[in-house]
């Protein structure tokens, strides 16, 4: 199991992500990256964008827990994150959003549901060290 944690700083918006160092960078540019584990099961995306259509948590909260094809397992939300669990066919995916005036930051795991312990072993790894940088600002 990935037991094995470093972190990186998205120079750009400021976020800190824990990662499990057997993971491979899969796509990488200065507003996040896409790691994959090395059987290819577990799938990782760090993001930052601006917050120019002025997005609210309640909003994007709404958006994605509304959606009719998903089956949510997992749904919480504060002043200014959300995050939300859910899954489509056989794929789970969890995502934490953190979510300002100026930007905000994300990171999304999927995994099959064969795999659950393990996914949710990550998940929970993540969330307990991501930081999402100054989200006031446009970056």
């Amino acid at each position: 199991m990935e037991k094995e944690f470093s972190s990186a700083l998205n120079p750009k918006f400021g976020y800190k992500f824990p990662y499990p160092e057997i993971y491979s960078r899969s796509a990488a540019d200065n507003d996040g990256v896409e790691l994959v584990s090395p059987d290819g099961c577990i799938n990782i995306e760090f993001y930052g964008q601006n917050n120019i259509n002025h997005k609210t948590v309640q909003g994007e909260y709404n958006r994605i827990a509304n959606q009719s094809d998903i089956r949510i397992a997992y749904k919480d939300r504060g002043d200014t994150w959300f995050v939300i669990s859910w899954s489509d066919g056989n794929i789970i995916t969890y995502q934490k959003t953190f979510l300002g005036p100026g930007c905000e930051n994300t990171f999304k795991l999927t995994y099959p549901e064969e795999i659950e312990h393990r996914g949710g072993y990550v998940a929970a790894e993540i969330e307990k060290k991501f930081t999402p940088g100054n989200l006031a600002i446009q970056h």
